[in-house]
């Protein structure tokens, strides 16, 4: 009687193993959170870089990733999260005016830091956390608990785009001079978990990949897609868009090196950068 429980107990856990096989993402990494959102960006910077060219025939491209102050999931008293973020150091100089231990540079002259009251870092850490829980609260983000990419990577910023400009500083062709706006012919590739989270974790709308993205180099996104015009963006859904997107020229100059203005106004601030492309 034993040995046939026994061999029950077996050939059930068997069948589980082999579901969850057949169910779990390859490569994702199912995080015990009821986050979807693992960090909420207050931007104020941006970082704009050409996408390499492939052939002659690509549409040309530029990722843009948004940079700013970071509300993050893991919060309390501890280094941890800000170990993990790509501006880290910078961060915690501006608010603390010195660097902790922990970040001291491997090149730097550790006599001119000083260091920070671990009390007071805490404390900030701490409320940081409080920032976090109010944001998910207010996106209805409290009940995820399916899978996230490893590293963590599910950071989006913490407003919405109202309007797109791309000034060019030169004559870009026939229809474009010096001055000149180009949102009308620059498409903008991003994404946003916004209305998967308000739909109960649900899809509301198909990812989608055309020959023009993969001529242009542009990144996979990471959430549903939202891809437009820029003159367009402000009849779109923008909430939580993802930190990185990319901007897709429809149109190309003469060949040459032309400098260019990003100004992207959000809900509550514009960030301006200016930045080149090679034709």
């Amino acid at each position: 009687m034993s040995k046939l429980i026994f061999i029950s107990i077996f050939f059930s856990l068997f069948f589980v193993a082999c579901n969850k096989t057949e169910t779990e993402p390859v490569g994702l990494t199912k995080f015990n959170s009821k986050y979807y959102i693992q960090a909420y960006i207050d931007a104020n910077e941006i970082d704009i870089s050409q996408n390499k060219s492939i052939a002659d025939t690509e549409q040309p491209s530029v990722s843009v990733s948004v940079k700013g102050i970071l509300h993050d999931y893991r919060g309390n008293n501890s280094l941890e999260k800000y170990k993990q973020s790509i501006n880290a150091a910078e961060f915690i100089y501006d608010n603390f005016g010195g660097l902790p231990t922990a970040y001291i540079p491997n090149d730097g002259d550790s006599t001119s830091i000083k260091s920070i009251n671990q009390i007071e870092l805490n404390a900030f850490l701490e409320n940081d956390s409080k920032t976090f829980l109010k944001l998910a609260s207010k996106y209805n983000d409290t009940s995820w608990n399916g899978y996230t990419v490893t590293p963590v990577e599910h950071y989006v910023v913490d407003d919405s785009i109202l309007d797109i400009e791309i000034i060019t500083d030169s004559d870009f062709n026939e229809n474009y001079k010096a001055g000149d706006n180009l949102a009308s012919v620059v498409k903008f590739i991003g994404s946003s978990p916004y209305d998967f989270i308000q739909n109960g974790y649900a899809a509301t709308r198909e990812h989608i990949w055309t020959d023009e993205m993969d001529l242009g180099g542009v990144r996979a996104y990471t959430y549903e897609p939202i891809i437009c015009y820029c003159s367009e963006i402000k009849n779109t859904q923008t909430k939580l868009f993802d930190k990185h997107f990319d901007l897709l020229f429809t149109q190309k100059p003469t060949s040459g090196t032309y400098n260019f203005e990003l100004k992207l106004k959000l809900s509550q601030k514009e960030i301006t950068q200016k930045f080149s492309m090679k034709f």
